[in-house]
């Protein structure tokens, strides 16, 4: 029934049992102790991994709303979804997703955990390379990669690709 309930609204598509289901579950992990809510978030990374992107797609959310509500338990949350987030920027299904939830936590990764930023910056770059301007996901694909401007032109340098030829600079 999920799939016949996604809405659109301009140029971004809602899927509003998915959202409020993952809204839901931050809510729940909100009282948790913090290893229980990594619990929570090991489920979320386990789901990222099957074939249907409805269910990546709805584990991305929940994972974006869990790390928002727990900013308390960053540090013990965030390392381990971050390397699956940045591998689901080149999933064409749930990049957007996967973007968005990069985004909440865009200043703690700056601060806190500047190591993959290279790695997700570069990810950003290969992803934006291979969409149309147009997209609904381009905007967020944009905006999570406002986060890499506090990099040092050195890192930033060396995890961009190199472009095919010059009119793609």
């Amino acid at each position: 029934m999920e799939r016949f309930g996604d809405m659109a609204a301009g140029d971004r598509v809602t899927v509003p049992v998915r959202d409020s289901a993952a809204q839901a579950l931050a809510m729940v992990a909100k009282p948790m102790a913090a290893e229980a809510a990594a619990s929570v978030a090991g489920a979320l990374l386990t789901i990222t991994a099957e074939t249907m992107s409805e269910m990546r797609h709805g584990a991305l959310l929940a994972l974006k709303y869990l790390l928002a509500s727990r900013a308390d338990a960053l540090d013990r949350l965030l390392p381990a979804p971050v390397a699956q987030l940045v591998g689901a920027l080149t999933d064409d299904d749930v990049h957007a997703a996967a973007a968005a939830a990069l985004i909440g936590v865009a200043g703690h990764l700056r601060e806190g955990m500047p190591a993959p930023l290279p790695r997700l910056f570069g990810a950003l770059w290969a992803a934006l390379r291979r969409l149309d301007d147009l997209t609904a996901s381009t905007a967020t694909m944009m905006m999570c990669a406002r986060l890499c401007d506090e990099l040092p032109c050195a890192q930033l340098a060396a995890a961009a690709p190199p472009p095919d030829d010059a009119a793609a600079l």
